[in-house]
């Protein structure tokens, strides 16, 4: 995934931040099996009102990431799902390295939350390349090694 341009980052007047990409995420995830995300499921899912809903879809429509569709809801657009595609890789990525490093599953998914929203795409492909280049057999000794020392160090914190 290449890098955010300031083209995306401002395309329709809009920028793109954290909070249009948890909707993106959101959509994405509601609308798997082909059909609407409704609004009311996306305010359950995102623990806001139905308005403020309503006002992102109608963004998110200009912004050309939804087709929209009033009292229905919304799809992803071509747009729309090649940035909550790009999203989940970032996420699955950062929580694998997180794990990889000893972080328990539930944790490793909350910190990639967090950090999917401001690491660049050049960054995720250079992780992507080093958990490839770790999960060579001949280096999983290094993951091994790594392991032993965390949980050695572990032992003399506390």
């Amino acid at each position: 995934m290449p890098p955010r341009s300031s083209s995306q980052l401002f395309k329709g007047g809009i920028p793109l931040t954290r909070r249009i990409e948890e909707y993106v995420e959101t959509i994405y995830e509601l609308s798997k099996g082909g059909g609407l995300a409704r609004v009311k499921d996306v305010a359950e899912k995102l623990g806001v009102s139905l308005p403020t809903v309503t006002e992102m879809f109608q963004k998110l429509s200009t912004r050309g990431y939804v087709n929209y569709e009033p009292y229905s809801g919304a799809t992803l657009t071509e747009e729309g799902l090649s940035l909550a595609r790009g999203l989940e890789r970032r996420h699955g990525a950062l929580k694998e390295f997180f794990i990889l490093l000893g972080l328990p599953e539930e944790r490793a998914d909350e910190e990639a939350c967090r950090i999917e929203h401001v690491v660049e795409g050049e960054t995720v492909e250079r992780l992507l390349l080093f958990l490839r280049f770790l999960k060579e057999e001949d280096r999983m000794r290094l993951m091994e090694e790594f392991l032993l020392y965390r949980m050695s160090e572990e032992k003399w914190e506390g």
